[in-house]
């Protein structure tokens, strides 16, 4: 009896959840505009798109920003699909502080369950050098600056280098599409564009002189071929917002001895749309690319690259396409 009286309880009970579950408003719900990254002092406006409501009801809508523990929510005027944040208000963070935070949404209305965005990180980030900068761990040595960029430089084998990755506002483009990544990551060019790109007294270095960061002598046996045990040469033990770039590897000893920093910013398929050029990128994280000056005799449409992969101690070679191909840009002065 005691058996049976439960299980009519339990019944009823669930019936009581059936009858009481709320229905659903009909769609998905996102933000457009999200950017990946964004510099401290940023205002970023951003779009909820709309869904529907089955009777034709009021829908309303919100939108919440979480930093770390802190969490602002605000629900937006009727009518209303944009709202927009700055990233420095905060007064639990330092208006500078490098973080992810993340955005998401929620629509609303009488009678329905409330209906949630995914959610979106976005990462705070500070180009340039110095110890505020999202880029550390880098041996600090002589700077240049140039058309109001600062960079290190190194001198190997007679020759003065640019240590960081070119930042050109006018050719090529930054990691993701997000302007805050370009004096992080710096440009990412096709050949084509690399070919102009250097500075007043620099110069894109062909293989030979690339070569010369890392042998005394360079000949036809290392010209355009793999070039073994010398990447952590080049590698910089860097930190990118306080997370290291370049992964451990057991048989790579990253000493960075020519002070020539390379990073592990990727590669980049650009391409043009609507009028402008944007990019499909990979890499980032174990892939540097480099554009040379030098072209493949064997076929015109691709120049060399010299790239350094996170698993290999080698500086390898790659033949690229000229046009659609983007690598980072490194110049030498001439």
């Amino acid at each position: 009896m005691a058996a049976a009286l439960c299980a009519l309880i339990l019944a009823a009970s669930c019936k009581k959840e059936e009858d009481t579950a709320l229905p659903s408003l009909t769609g998905s719900l996102n933000i457009q505009g999200v950017p990946a990254y964004v510099s401290p002092q940023d205002e970023v406006t951003f779009k909820i798109n709309r869904i529907t409501h089955p009777e034709g009801g009021n829908i309303g809508y919100a939108y919440s920003i979480t930093e770390g523990y802190m969490t602002t929510k605000d629900t937006l005027d009727a009518g209303e699909m944009t709202f927009t944040y700055k990233f420095c208000d905060r007064k639990n963070f330092a208006k500078d502080t490098l973080r992810t935070v993340t955005v998401s949404a929620y629509a609303f209305a009488d009678g329905y369950y409330t209906t949630y965005s995914s959610s979106y990180p976005v990462t705070i980030v500070k180009g340039g050098v110095g110890a505020d900068a999202s880029i550390q761990g880098i041996e600090a040595g002589t700077t240049e600056v140039i058309d109001g960029i600062t960079y290190y430089t190194c001198t190997v084998n007679g020759k003065t280098w640019l240590s960081r990755n070119l930042v050109r506002e006018d050719v090529g483009i930054p990691y993701l599409s997000c302007d805050a990544m370009l004096d992080v990551f710096g440009s990412y060019m096709t050949y084509e564009q690399a070919q102009t790109a250097c500075p007043e007294g620099y110069v894109l270095p062909d293989d030979s002189q690339f070569l010369k960061l890392v042998l005394d002598d360079v000949d036809e046996e290392t010209l355009h071929k793999d070039i073994p045990g010398v990447a952590g040469r080049l590698m910089a033990n860097a930190l990118f917002n306080n997370e290291e770039m370049w992964p451990y590897w057991p048989e790579i000893n990253i000493d960075n001895k020519t002070r020539f920093s390379a990073i592990p910013a990727g590669y980049a398929n650009i391409y043009e749309r609507d009028g402008e050029y944007v990019g499909d990128f990979d890499g980032a994280g174990s892939y540097a690319a480099f554009w040379t000056n030098d072209t493949d005799p064997d076929n015109n449409d691709k120049a060399f690259c010299r790239i350094i992969v996170a698993n290999s101690n080698e500086l390898k070679i790659t033949s690229q396409d000229r046009k659609s191909f983007g690598a980072s840009v490194r110049c030498v002065k001439k």
